[in-house]
């Protein structure tokens, strides 16, 4: 029995595997390139940030110098108040206010034919409408 046609290979079309041509894909790498304008933006926008930033701790260090001489201010007037307080109070003092009558001003206590008492009215008020 003869079949016209074969089953078997091709020997003509065979190629030893170590001989076979394989073409691989190299993967390809992404590589970051920047451009000059993305790398002049990138380092403006740095530059800028900086200078804000720079900006901001000077104010705040100006300010926080201006509350340090405003509370020293604030302690010197506060001193300064007790003191004219305690003037004051020692100058509205009877004894105080007696020995300057009697040495700067030559005032004398009244003697007692001196002194005339007034009699008043019990109803002694105002009454205001």
């Amino acid at each position: 029995m003869y079949y016209y046609g074969s089953l078997a290979y091709d020997y003509d079309d065979y190629i030893e595997p170590s001989k076979k041509i394989v073409k691989r894909e190299r993967k390809k790498t992404a590589t970051k390139t920047f451009s000059v304008l993305k790398l002049f933006l990138l380092l403006t926008i740095m530059f800028v940030g900086s200078m804000v930033t720079l900006y901001s701790v000077c104010l705040i260090n100006t300010k926080a110098n201006e509350i340090v001489s405003l509370q020293k201010k604030l302690k010197d007037i506060k001193s300064d108040n007790v003191i004219l307080e305690e003037e004051i109070s020692r100058k509205f003092d009877i004894n105080e206010t007696k020995k300057i009558a009697q040495t700067k001003l030559g005032m004398n206590a009244p003697l007692p034919y001196q002194i005339v008492y007034i009699k008043k009215p019990k109803q002694n008020y105002v009454i205001k409408y």
